[in-house]
């Protein structure tokens, strides 16, 4: 019988090393990919629709002083917000090139 010529054992074990960290590259690139798409998203949900709800419970609950005062303050808030991601979110978009495979 025949013996077949044996790897020593260290390549084995820089091969393994080799393969586990380029499959985990493979995943942490994907996984850094997915969560900067998923923040730049987040970034760009307008902030402030929950707080004209709140302020319009808050004078149907109670009468307060002041209260169209905070009614232009809120909605001064929500339009800065609107116009700000508008702006932002067409340079985030170019950025991480999403929505790129529409023709222009």
């Amino acid at each position: 019988m025949t013996k077949k010529p044996s790897i020593p054992r260290y390549e084995n074990r820089r091969t393994l090393k080799f393969k586990l960290l380029w499959v985990m590259t493979k995943y942490l690139t994907w996984l850094i990919y997915l969560i900067s798409q998923i923040l730049a998203i987040s970034f760009l949900v307008i902030s402030g629709i929950g707080s004209l709800y709140y302020f319009y419970y808050a004078i149907n609950s109670q009468e307060f002083e002041r209260q169209n005062s905070v009614l232009n303050i809120v909605t001064l808030t929500v339009l800065f917000s609107i116009v700000t991601h508008g702006f932002m979110g067409a340079l985030i978009m170019k950025r991480l090139k999403i929505g790129s495979s529409r023709q222009s």
